[in-house]
């Protein structure tokens, strides 16, 4: 049973029977499937107090920095979720659809050569499903084991997520004796969906599918519930000044670039945020707390500002001189900006405090949110003598800095952390990828090896799973999913050189 959300005048102290001042107590009592969750929203409560300048949640509602209604309903809907927990001793039943499964699996298949590069896997927060693209038709495997053929003359290379449900985007190959169908959406068994029509282009971000079109320059927005809006367009077949460039989603939600001598941002049914009249530098889009802030430059007095969905005023982003910012991100309530400054990249915060610099002339490509933690990842351009040509390489940085791995060209699995601890795989001309883990005082312990390694995840402060592909015997491999406890795994004495 839910406990019945209170109103805003009986939601401006703790719960029953909890306190911050006894929190760690309570938490021992609490199963420990359940306590990163409980963590996570605890540190919410807190970030959200310190940015208000008080030190408790019931201060809230007196806070100089006058709280939004939206924050205060925010502040207890996550302390009920810790109440739930520590009544019940479990996550809230509408908490649990994005739980991470902590099992361990191996499905195993059959194939002639390494199928490291015809596999293609979806995870599902610890659940996957992988296509097998050595024979024709192509198979599905479930994490269960469970498979099948896909129908003659239907190949896929891609999973998407429409919505919450998880389809293929397949194409036909009987129709046109020189070449490849028009892509359309089918479901796991290649079936077509029904009442949805084929498009030849579609956009994802991350898992997700946002949006689909017919041309290049026009494009229909799919929502986070899955529908596909046809009925709206973005960009124009006919108007060479309007085009639609990229989507962002921000909380599970896209919102939509478009320009058009400004920058316009719109949502899935194309309702037009921050200012109405666009944006003359192209601007960045970060989330805080579910919702969207955009960051704003202001080309004439050269100051960056963050706004609401609505436009208005959050809060000043101090940036060092002489920055041309690239990107940015909100973690645990600051903003954190990767930035290029003459020959060097920098990362610094909202205040303007420079964390991190290098002399390069590479450029920051993502900070990216790790719990209360982030990492990092730069870019850059190195030439390779052995091949007489450049290529890419694409370095990841813990948050104080520290270098975690590189890779050539591109990286599909970004390092994790677990509690203080950074997992990641390392590039090894011999075996694949090898899992290593690089504990807090920078000592480095390889866990094992795999063929190729497809998804990585965090289960809690201790726990994480990673998904790869194994080999058994000569025509036998498996996509497995192991869990580490890191616990469990001693640190080496000498430091990794």
């Amino acid at each position: 049973m839910m406990i019945p959300h209170r109103s805003p005048e009986q939601s401006r102290s703790e719960p029953p029977g909890f306190s911050f001042l006894e929190y760690d107590k309570a938490r021992e009592k609490i199963p420990e499937s359940t306590r990163a969750s409980v963590d996570t929203w605890r540190d919410e409560i807190l970030e959200i107090c310190r940015a208000h300048s008080v030190d408790h949640p019931n201060k809230l509602v007196l806070a100089k920095t006058h709280a939004s209604s939206e924050t205060l309903e925010r502040v207890q809907n996550l302390l009920d979720d810790i109440l739930y927990v520590f009544e019940h001793q479990d996550l809230p039943p509408e908490k649990k659809e994005n739980l991470i499964d902590d099992r361990e699996y191996a499905v195993e298949f059959y194939c002639e050569k390494n199928p490291s590069d015809e596999i293609v896997v979806q995870n599902l927060h610890g659940r996957f499903y992988f296509l097998e693209g050595s024979t024709d038709p192509a198979s599905v495997y479930a994490h269960t084991g469970e498979n099948w053929k896909l129908p003659e003359h239907v190949s896929s290379s891609a999973f998407a997520l429409l919505g919450s449900h998880l389809v293929l985007i397949a194409q036909r190959n009987d129709e046109k004796p020189w070449g490849i169908s028009r892509p359309f959406l089918a479901d796991l068994h290649g079936d077509p969906l029904a009442s949805i029509p084929d498009f030849s282009y579609y956009e994802k971000v991350g898992d997700s599918l946002v949006s689909v079109g017919k041309t290049p320059r026009t494009w229909h927005p799919v929502g986070k519930d899955g529908i596909i809006r046809e009925k709206i367009t973005f960009g124009n077949e006919g108007e060479e000044d309007t085009k639609f460039l990229k989507t962002v989603l921000i909380a599970g939600h896209p919102y939509f670039f478009e320009f058009n001598k400004n920058w316009m941002i719109y949502t899935e049914d194309k309702r037009l945020v921050g200012d109405p009249d666009g944006y003359e530098h192209k601007p960045l889009l970060c989330e805080e707390d579910g919702e969207l802030r955009i960051l704003v430059h202001d080309l004439k007095l050269d100051e960056w500002s963050i706004t609401d969905e609505q436009g208005n005023f959050v809060r000043e982003l101090k940036t060092p001189p002489n920055m041309r910012v690239h990107t940015a991100s909100i973690v645990q309530h600051t903003c954190l900006v990767g930035a290029k400054q003459r020959d060097s990249i920098i990362l610094f915060d909202e205040h303007g405090t420079i964390l991190w610099d290098r002399f390069s002339p590479g450029t920051i490509q993502q900070i990216i949110p790790r719990g209360s933690t982030f990492i990092f990842s730069t870019i850059d351009r190195v030439s390779d003598p052995a091949i007489d040509r450049e290529h890419t390489i694409i370095s990841f940085h813990g948050s104080k800095g520290e270098d975690l791995a590189s890779y050539r060209d591109s990286c599909d699995v970004p390092p994790i952390c677990v509690g203080t601890t950074h997992a990641y795989f390392s590039q090894d001309d011999l075996v694949g990828h090898r899992l290593d883990l690089r504990f807090s005082n920078d000592r480095i312990v390889t866990l094992g090896a795999f063929l190729k390694i497809y998804a990585m995840e965090a289960i809690d402060e201790y726990r994480f799973y990673v998904i790869g592909l194994e080999q058994k015997k000569d025509t036998t491999y498996r996509i497995v999913k192991r869990v580490y406890d890191v616990r469990k795994i001693k640190a080496p004495s000498k430091k990794f050189v």
